[in-house]
């Protein structure tokens, strides 16, 4: 079982309100839950836009949180790659179309607002991303951050015209994986809380975070008799 690590990179601390909504079980001081009715009472219910990383192990966990915080009374809007997306579509023999194969259909049966939609990442679907592995990627941090700006503007637009909407407009969430780059200046961009997503075991992130001073210290690379370290 994979541990999610949530890293609050701008706007929102442990004990903040909108902390509170991702985990009710959390204990607030006074202020802060006078700050969460607030919230509660002045505004429409959150949305958060999620995009998870082109990978099975990044993309899972991203669904169980949108599930999660949909019961919670957060709008979601959940962004798949479109590659992914005509992947999941094909092993399930089911039709492209972003109405299919969105994983959220009984979600939403239920009465969880969580919306889905696709995004390229510049390159047709059948293109072969493991061969091409760096030109992919040099697009993705050059070319794919526009797109999600194009993304986040057409659904806080979308939000603002809604007739059932009321001002001041519902707080947004942009929530990412850790490993994209790009996120926290979208989030800044468009005043929106932004939520950096770690999808892997916290001793991973650890080992990677502190990896100048493994290195400092003797410990990376293997230093045994063999030239490498299967983990």
């Amino acid at each position: 079982m994979h541990v999610l690590a949530i890293f609050i990179s701008t706007k929102l601390s442990r004990n903040s309100a909108f902390t509170h909504l991702i985990n009710p079980e959390l204990e607030l001081p006074r202020q802060e839950q006078i700050k969460l009715l607030q919230i509660q009472m002045a505004h429409p219910k959150p949305h958060a836009i999620l995009i998870p990383y082109p990978y099975q192990g990044h993309v899972t966990p991203m669904i169980n949180l949108s599930i999660s915080l949909a019961s919670r009374g957060f709008t979601i809007t959940f962004v798949q790659i479109e590659f992914i997306h005509y992947f999941i579509s094909k092993a399930q023999n089911l039709p492209a179309a972003a109405d299919h194969a969105d994983f959220f259909g009984e979600a939403r049966k239920s009465g969880l607002d969580i919306r889905y939609t696709t995004i390229s990442d510049g390159f047709p679907v059948e293109f072969d991303r493991d061969v091409n592995f760096e030109e992919v990627w040099e697009s993705m941090l050059r070319d794919f951050p526009d797109r999600v700006d194009e993304i986040v503007v057409e659904t806080m637009k979308a939000d603002e015209s809604a007739p059932e909407t009321t001002w001041p407009r519902p707080p947004f969430l942009l929530i990412a994986d850790t490993f994209y780059t790009w996120p926290a200046t979208i989030a800044k961009q468009h005043d929106m809380v932004y939520v950096s997503l770690w999808t892997e075991p916290a001793i991973v992130f650890s080992l990677n975070y502190h990896l100048e001073l493994l290195t400092q210290n003797g410990h990376f690379p293997y230093n045994g008799k063999d030239s490498s370290l299967d983990l």
